[in-house]
């Protein structure tokens, strides 16, 4: 997550999701990502525009404990 801001910029990882082994084949790591977010994002599916616009979850799920930052180089 980029946060930006008038003077620089911040860049954090968020911690909500376990790093773990992904399962596809070569070119296609990216399904389990969309798959494990369809799981906690609401209405995230194929076909639609997905975006999140539900300010709760930005509230709920972006807390301090959430997010570890990270230096830009």
């Amino acid at each position: 997550m980029l946060k930006i801001k008038p003077h620089g910029n911040e860049l954090f990882t968020w911690l909500r999701f376990p790093a773990k082994k992904i399962n596809q084949e070569p070119g296609k790591e990216s399904l389990q990502i969309v798959f494990d977010r369809r799981t906690y994002i609401e209405n995230w599916n194929w076909g639609t525009v997905n975006m999140i616009s539900n300010t709760s979850f930005w509230t709920e799920n972006f807390k301090e404990f959430d997010l570890e930052q990270l230096e830009i180089p």
